[in-house]
């Protein structure tokens, strides 16, 4: 954890927010294991005497989340797992799990998003030319996107931290990427530490194939990552210009209720750069929570895209704020599960203006 952006985003208790809404500011209390401006090891406390909540910091990502022992339990495998065994041994350890083990999971969704996210910076062979679809995506959506101005960006959702690095380098200004994947964020630690990535790429069934590579970004200085509720955001009101959130409506229990968070720590005059498939599912997401997807017989007839607009007119009304659609167009996304089998996204995509009610927004010049 960068010194510099827990003094920049100056996050507050998500127990006191969550509990007894009410703003209550952290503090690095304990310093275990440092690195010059970084937390390697550490703790951090609320600075509210009634609350006192704890929060660790470890491997360098703080986890800043409500409901913190329910996190550390369901995730402790993840936390306490080695990074230090042999290819040949985790892949006798991943026989024996099985592809269906928490294990075997991980290993899936590393290699899945490792891949996409960096593979196109792996030494280039001569008989395959890979991009990154999520780069292209995040591009795409970036085309719309009117000037920010000036202050941190958010990158919710942002996995194993591409498209972290990417907003670092497009607009040179202090990027926090989020996300609630232990094992994710520990491999974007990975690569701004070390300038490299070291991942096991599924080749079929449960045989994986190690991968390392270096991989360097243009002011990754300006990066960091932490663990945090993307639908219980532990900052201030209006503390950033940006937020993007690729392919996370549809993966969480709210969708309403990440858009809710999200809009709360936009600027007025801000952009929400925000993309979906809408391939919801009700192990992710309950049926009552989904935007569109059922009740044909409605006057949406149970499309997505218009039932969308729908709850950003609610959400604005709720924030005393308008939330409009600047742009919107389809874009691809790949995720390949396998050397034999990916599956392809045609997401929505869109960039959403956060204005006042009046329709002025005030605020400082464009970033560059």
């Amino acid at each position: 954890m960068r010194r510099s952006h827990f003094d920049l985003f100056a996050p507050n208790c998500p127990v006191c927010k969550s509990l007894f809404d009410r703003i209550s500011s952290l503090k690095l209390v304990h310093i275990f294991d440092s690195d010059q401006n970084n937390v390697i090891e550490g703790s951090i406390r609320c600075s509210d005497i009634t609350c006192q909540s704890e929060f660790p910091v470890i491997d360098g990502i703080p986890i800043l989340v409500p409901n913190l022992r329910e996190f550390i339990a369901g995730n402790a495998s993840a936390i306490l797992s080695r990074q230090d065994l042999s290819e040949s041994t985790v892949s006798l350890i991943g026989d024996c799990c099985g592809n269906h083990s928490s294990m075997g999971t991980t290993r899936q969704h590393l290699s899945s998003y490792a891949f996409d996210h960096y593979q196109d910076l792996k030494a280039a062979e001569p008989t395959c030319q890979i991009t990154s679809s999520i780069v292209e995506l995040l591009k795409n959506g970036l085309k719309d996107v009117a000037p920010l101005a000036a202050g941190p960006i958010l990158d919710v959702g942002c996995s194993v931290g591409r498209t972290t690095f990417e907003l670092a380098e497009r607009f040179r200004t202090p990027v926090l990427g989020i996300d609630l994947n232990f094992s994710m964020l520990r491999c974007a630690h990975q690569i701004l530490r070390e300038r490299r990535i070291d991942y096991d790429l599924r080749r079929v069934g449960g045989v994986y194939d190690r991968v390392s590579h270096p991989v360097q970004f243009e002011n990754s200085d300006l990066v960091d990552f932490w663990i945090c509720d993307a639908m219980a955001l532990p900052f201030s009101e209006g503390i950033s210009p940006f937020v993007n959130c690729l392919n996370v409506l549809d993966c969480v229990s709210s969708p309403v209720n990440l858009l809710i968070s999200i809009a709360r720590v936009m600027q007025f005059g801000g952009s929400i750069l925000l993309s979906c498939p809408y391939d919801w599912s009700p192990s992710a997401t309950p049926v009552e929570a989904w935007i569109g997807g059922h009740s044909q017989r409605s006057v949406n007839q149970g499309r997505s895209e218009a039932h969308f607009e729908q709850v950003l007119s609610t959400i604005g009304n709720l924030l005393n704020c308008n939330l409009t659609v600047q742009q919107q167009t389809n874009s691809n996304w790949r995720v390949r599960l396998h050397e034999r089998c990916s599956v392809d996204y045609n997401c929505h995509l869109l960039s959403i203006r956060k204005h006042t009610t009046q329709g002025v927004d005030t605020h400082s010049q464009p970033i560059d």
